[in-house]
């Protein structure tokens, strides 16, 4: 019974009605449905990417106003990469260190306004993109381009993959007495 579900899309919401009774749909910067300092644990996941820096400082906020102190903040997002604005939603991809910066009061000088420096980072992790060797390569030269074919060929037999970051989740603790 405490657990929400909070989704900008009511096909889902409706879809997750029958399943989870606390369902509802939100459209982030908004005030979150939620007293302050109520709230254990927060997973907003690929959502910041949607929103305009102005926006997601609100959205930021928001979130510490909701979450109590030793609570757990999960954002994930992705990172740019070639398929990042194949998706005409997305407004710009944010670095985990926007984070760091304005709810661990990392560097207390930022335009928008620090939130709090009451945040620890208990985990970082990426999400990675395998592509085959040269496959991004062209040039304007035949006898490189069959350079790169070759090597391509041998890469592939061989499976050797090309890794790429393409997405993070990282993981705060709001508590006051943590040490970064």
């Amino acid at each position: 019974k405490n657990l929400f579900l909070l989704d900008g899309n009511s096909g889902t919401v409706e879809d997750l009605k029958g399943r989870l009774h606390n369902a509802a749909v939100y459209r982030g910067p908004d005030a979150l449905p939620f007293n302050d300092s109520s709230v254990d644990y927060s997973h907003c996941s690929h959502m910041i990417e949607h929103l305009y820096h102005d926006e997601l400082h609100k959205l930021l906020v928001e979130m510490d106003r909701v979450l109590r102190d030793g609570g757990v903040l999960v954002v994930s997002a992705p990172m740019l990469w070639g398929q990042f604005y194949g998706d005409l939603t997305h407004v710009r991809p944010y670095h985990h260190e926007v984070f760091l910066h304005y709810l661990c009061g990392q560097d207390k000088i930022r335009s928008a306004g620090v939130i709090s420096d009451k945040y620890a980072v208990l985990d970082l992790a990426y999400r990675y993109t395998a592509s085959g060797i040269g496959e991004d390569w062209e040039s304007t030269f035949w006898l490189v381009d069959m350079f790169v074919r070759c090597i391509r060929a041998v890469g592939s037999v061989l499976r050797i993959r090309k890794c790429s970051k393409n997405a993070y989740t990282i993981v705060l603790k709001k508590n006051g007495n943590l040490k970064q």
